[in-house]
């Protein structure tokens, strides 16, 4: 087993944090600031133009969160500060929705993002130097060295300017959450400037309005804004208003390691290569995980205690990262944590995938599923005499181990209803969730079976029901037989528990 670390010569572009400044230190482990190996004094900077400068704008459309765990839009997404500092972590006013009250159903995200480039200030090449105390420690102690001054020294910094708003659309069926991604008439390949456009924001609230659907809207910046009137109520007049008048700041730093300026320097660090992996991705899980806390159902109270989870999980993490050099023990606890989150935010989006596509089915599309003997204005009866079949079903009723794992369903036999048959009348009984049981939860699949009445069950009918209760905390099922024949019917339950589910 390897047990030291190469680092990157130039790894891939951070964040600007405040305090960071041309030549300054970096400790590639614990994340510090530290102070700088270079004489000030061979310091020379110059501006050069990027080759990204301008104005830039996109437009997404995101079904499936689960895509965004290895994208840069976290970074702009999720309103967690990376603690570079190693000390602390702090939640900025930025995209987050873990404290708004719309959690129920699927969500359908809309990601708007622009961005004026500035220019890059970097140190001219071929003439910074190390202080003579840092030449010293390179020879006699290159350990020391690192202690003292870290790894890596910041090179370049770009400025930007950005405008970010998210409008997240939720709806508690799937069918609605279609009808009203159709209504907008939006090409998903094709999306191109209409974020941030009136246009946009008038097409959302009338297509939401006509089919259901919740949305909220949260924005974020980046850059010196000016004379900006931000208005909370209107995303569009605040982002014109942050164009016309924001300017750059310094937004993005690139690294090097010190031995570019002194090859003596090893890159090889005294910890296993599978550690500092945990090490350096862990700030993108605990985004991604805030960021699942924000979409994920929930109740407000429910979701903010998540939130409060992930960031002590994250505070322990830097806490405890003196500590990385003697193996991963330290790190095993808070990442744990982030990976059972990040686990159950996943699984109650998988069951939320799952209620919002049952509550979707209609009246029509039950009953389609079953030869219909008549229909009334309870709804389309079944008949049980169909040969030697005596269970009918819809709904979730049949799955693997692993999908009853994901989705946590359990199965309960709620109610029976058994009476004898009589000379004249019709009988007629209701099988109900939770009924007699003691269960509590969302209704994912129901099975009706015919125990076998006077009669061997012939002459039982069951009624799907109009209104669809899958997806729903509660079932009836009506059931009757005609004169002289007795039933004996019963009601089998599979649900989400409540604990499990807050959908």
């Amino acid at each position: 087993m390897e047990t030291t670390t190469t680092l990157e010569s130039s790894p891939d572009p951070e964040v600007f944090m405040d305090s960071m400044i041309l030549g300054g230190s970096m400790d590639a482990v614990t994340g510090e600031i530290r102070p700088s190996a270079i004489d000030r004094s061979t310091i020379k900077t110059e501006q050069v133009p990027s080759g990204a400068s301008g104005e830039h704008q996109k437009f997404q459309m995101i079904e499936d969160v689960r895509s965004l765990e290895d994208s840069a839009t976290l970074n702009m997404s999720a309103s967690m500060t990376i603690p570079y500092s190693g000390l602390n972590i702090t939640a900025k006013e930025g995209i987050d929705f873990s404290n708004t009250n719309i959690s129920q159903g699927s969500s359908l995200l809309f990601l708007l993002t622009w961005e004026r480039v500035g220019g890059i200030e970097r140190l001219v090449d071929g003439v910074v130097g190390l202080k003579p105390d840092a030449i010293e420690k390179v020879v006699k102690d290159p350990d020391g060295f690192r202690k003292s001054y870290g790894d890596y020294y910041i090179s370049q910094i770009q400025s930007k300017a950005r405008f970010s708003a998210m409008w997240k659309c939720t709806a508690s069926s799937q069918s609605s959450l279609k009808s009203f991604k159709d209504s907008l008439g939006l090409d998903v390949n094709a999306l191109g400037n209409i974020g941030g456009s009136a246009k946009f924001q008038s097409s959302l609230t009338k297509a939401a309005s006509a089919n259901h659907v919740s949305w909220d809207v949260q924005f974020d910046t980046v850059g010196d804004a000016g004379k900006t009137v931000f208005d909370t109520s209107d995303v569009t007049k605040t982002f014109d208003s942050f164009r016309a008048n924001c300017t750059p700041v310094p937004a993005l730093v690139w690294y090097r390691h010190y031995s570019w300026l002194d090859n003596r320097l090893p890159r090889t660090i005294n910890m296993d290569p599978g550690t500092f992996d945990l090490l350096v991705n862990v700030f993108a899980k605990a985004r991604f995980v805030l960021f699942l806390n924000g979409i994920a159902p929930g109740k407000q109270a429910t979701r903010r205690d998540r939130s409060n989870r992930i960031k002590s999980a994250f505070s322990m993490i830097h806490a405890r990262r003196a500590q990385y050099y003697n193996g991963s023990s330290a790190l095993q606890a808070p990442l744990k944590e982030l990976d059972d989150l990040k686990t159950e935010l996943l699984r109650l989006l998988d069951r939320q995938d799952l209620v919002t596509q049952l509550r979707g089915q209609t009246y029509k599309d039950l009953k389609s599923q079953f030869q219909v003997y008549n229909e009334d204005d309870h709804g389309s009866w079944i008949a049980s005499n169909q040969g030697d079949r005596n269970t009918w079903t819809f709904g979730t009723t049949h799955y693997s181990d692993a999908d009853a794992q994901k989705w946590a369903i359990q199965k309960v036999v709620a109610q029976t209803v058994k009476v004898p048959g009589h000379l004249l009348d019709e009988r007629r009984g209701l099988l109900s969730f939770p009924g007699d049981s003691s269960a509590s939860g969302t209704v994912v699949g129901v099975e009706l079976k015919d125990n076998g009445g006077t009669g061997n069950g012939n002459g039982s009918y069951w009624c799907v029901p109009k209104t669809n209760p899958l997806g729903d905390k509660n079932c009836r099922i009506e059931v009757k037989t005609f004169r002289g024949r007795g039933m004996n019917w019963s009601l089998t339950v599979h649900y989400i528990k409540d604990e499990d589910f807050e959908g």
